[in-house]
């Protein structure tokens, strides 16, 4: 088994990057770490995940995959405990994420999508595609957690450029918006 080919993963909003197990690992656990499981069975899953990936020979995968494969996972060893939260919290922030609508200059109002939030950031702050997402993920969280309806461009960039500053990632704020 070549463990050095690389997966790449579709995302929801269109983007590809590459498969890490410990990434996966991480956002599993999140999730299923509410439902009192710990952090072993999750790590096992995710090598699982990345071995199972690389003896089929995926080159591309998606997110979503990726995610049915965990939860048939943690039922095949008998955590349908973690199992059901993680689909619960799935629909919870699907649901939640489809309630956000973006104001634009125009007044022209969009659902919200991350990835041009991530496009953008990318290109304004020459950050890398993960980098973007996590930043712009943080953001959206914040948005659901505060249960935000609406939200101006303007407010969104605003979030961002914050996120840049409070990170280091950025001296000021970037020109080209």
């Amino acid at each position: 088994m070549d463990g050095s080919r690389t997966i790449r993963v579709r995302k929801r909003d269109g983007s590809v990057e590459a498969f890490e197990a410990r990434k996966l690992a991480a956002s599993l656990l999140r999730v299923v770490g509410q439902a009192g499981e710990n952090s072993y069975y999750v790590r096992q899953i995710a090598e699982a995940v990345k071995i199972y990936l690389l003896r089929r020979r995926w080159v591309c995968i998606s997110s979503a995959a990726i995610f049915e494969m965990s939860v048939s996972a943690l039922r095949s060893i008998g955590r349908s405990l973690a199992a059901d939260a993680m689909e619960w919290h799935q629909l919870w922030r699907n649901t939640r994420r489809g309630r956000i609508r973006v104001r634009h200059d125009d007044r022209k109002e969009t659902l919200w999508e991350k990835g041009w939030l991530c496009k953008l950031a990318v290109k304004c702050w020459f950050i890398r595609p993960t980098t973007a997402r996590i930043l712009v993920g943080q953001i959206e969280q914040q948005l659901i957690s505060e249960g935000v309806r609406r939200v101006s461009r303007d407010e969104l960039l605003e979030m961002l450029n914050n996120l840049m500053m409070a990170y280091g990632l950025a001296d000021a704020v970037p020109v080209g918006q």
